[in-house]
């Protein structure tokens, strides 16, 4: 399956109490890949800027995959 999208990803840590923090987080460290505060991360990007057929995408989801 693809990285989650945006919505998914927000979803996913709507109810966190640390969504705020871990969010900051990720946008100062620019993390490789995962999910971090509601926004999932494609080697350092936001996967939700990135072009769906973005090979980084596809790279990333056979790693979940895998």
């Amino acid at each position: 399956p693809p990285a989650p999208k945006g919505p998914i990803c927000t979803k996913m840590c709507e109810r966190c109490p640390l969504v705020d923090l871990c969010l900051a987080n990720a946008r100062h460290r620019k993390p490789y890949w995962g999910v971090l505060g509601g926004i999932s991360w494609v080697q350092g990007r936001q996967a939700h800027l990135l072009d769906p057929d973005d090979a980084r995408l596809l790279e990333i989801s056979a790693k979940i995959v895998s």
